[in-house]
């Protein structure tokens, strides 16, 4: 990956989660947990899939900071993700429907491995956590059990 596809995912980390270290690290691992899923390359996938909201265009017109690109290297070149490996949703406030444990807006209301979400695009996943006390919450849809040889907790 060069460092100029590198930047670009920085810019679309950067406005899905904002610019501190753990909302962009979290979301370039979200990235990489969704390009292994579908067996695609992270930056095709990415910018041509249709998953990250008008992605094209945050990537050729966001901003993003050389930190916040070695960040990015950090996870999608060295693999030091920050997420576990079946940690594969997350929607914003306003894209969420229903969940299972309280009201959407309510953090507090938000439980590991127990809140179901569902959003109002159709998709129904468990909620896993939030990166920081600003960001979308984070979910999988299903989660390997430790018997199967790949759980991997990462940042928890």
């Amino acid at each position: 990956m060069t460092r100029q596809e590198l930047e670009q995912i920085a810019r679309l980390c950067v406005q899905e989660q904002g610019g501190s270290e753990a909302g962009v690290k979290g979301e370039a691992s979200l990235m990489m947990n969704l390009a292994r899923k579908h067996g695609r390359e992270v930056y095709e996938y990415v910018r041509n899939s249709g998953w990250f909201s008008r992605a094209q265009y945050w990537m050729d017109n966001g901003n993003a900071t050389s930190q916040q690109v070695d960040w990015v290297a950090d996870i999608l070149i060295n693999g030091n993700a920050t997420l576990p490996s079946y940690v594969d949703e997350h929607d914003c406030f306003s894209d969420i429907a229903w969940i299972s444990t309280g009201a959407v807006r309510d953090r507090s209301a938000y439980i590991k491995d127990v809140t179901v979400i569902r959003n109002r695009y159709g998709s129904t996943y468990t909620f896993w956590g939030f990166l920081h006390e600003h960001s979308d919450p984070f979910g999988y849809t299903s989660k390997p059990s430790d018997t199967d040889g790949i759980f991997l907790e990462v940042g928890t």
